[in-house]
């Protein structure tokens, strides 16, 4: 898999084991770099491409783009969405479909018994979808973190696992972790086989050995 970019005279390549580190010391292009690179992950046209084999990739479905790591959020809408999706599977299958079945009628029967007992006209859905239940009782990832890291790896392991994101790209990350957090980080990176990309606004000369450096100075020379 690998990343290009017009501005960018080489490309940024992923390779297992490889976590990419690329600093911008120049403030106008790493605001500019950073701008177009959100603006694509959300959704408009840029001039990124990613892609593995010569085949087109889809940035917003491969990666995820963390800004700022302190805000990211395991209950996102598109974690929670798949595993209520996950759940509506599993209470449909074919052990579950009948037990499934008998719930719901006795639920329909309870609100049948407390809308006739009030003395106004009311009526209600015949069939109704217990997604909307599990999201009533605010079934959600537990978010107690002892620290920084422990939350960046919950997330990862979420995202991978539901989403299939393959790509992680943050942004200042050595800003919040100190060296042996992003040691651990980026073991865990290996173990689970996922790619890391970081893009840093100051270089830093304390680096691990399974880091690929990129540098562009603030001439705009590419340093590699």
């Amino acid at each position: 898999m690998k990343l290009v970019h017009p501005d960018l005279e080489n490309q940024i390549v992923f390779s297992e084991n490889k976590v990419n580190v690329l600093t911008i010391e120049n403030k106008a292009f790493f605001t500019k770099f950073i701008s177009e690179l959100f603006n694509q992950y959300s959704g408009s046209e840029g001039k990124f491409i990613l892609s593995e084999d010569n085949k087109e990739l889809s940035i917003p479905k491969t990666c995820a783009l963390i800004l700022n790591p302190i805000n990211i959020d395991i209950n996102n809408k598109q974690n929670l969405n798949k595993i209520y999706s996950i759940l509506k599977q599993n209470i449909s299958d074919e052990y579950s479909y009948l037990k499934t079945c008998s719930i719901k009628s006795e639920i329909l029967k309870y609100l049948d018994e407390i809308l006739f007992s009030l003395d106004i006209p009311l009526k209600r859905n015949e069939e109704f979808d217990l997604i909307s239940i599990f999201k009533a009782i605010n079934i959600s990832f537990e978010a107690e973190y002892n620290n920084l890291l422990e939350k960046i790896i919950d997330y990862i392991s979420a995202s991978v696992e539901l989403n299939q994101i393959r790509c992680f790209i943050f942004i200042n990350l050595k800003q919040f972790l100190n060296f042996k957090d992003l040691s651990e980080l980026y073991k865990f990176a290996r173990y689970i086989k996922t790619n890391l990309f970081l893009i840093e606004g100051t270089y830093t000369s304390t680096k691990e050995d399974c880091e690929k450096p990129y540098i562009i100075d603030n001439d705009l020379c590419e340093i590699y």
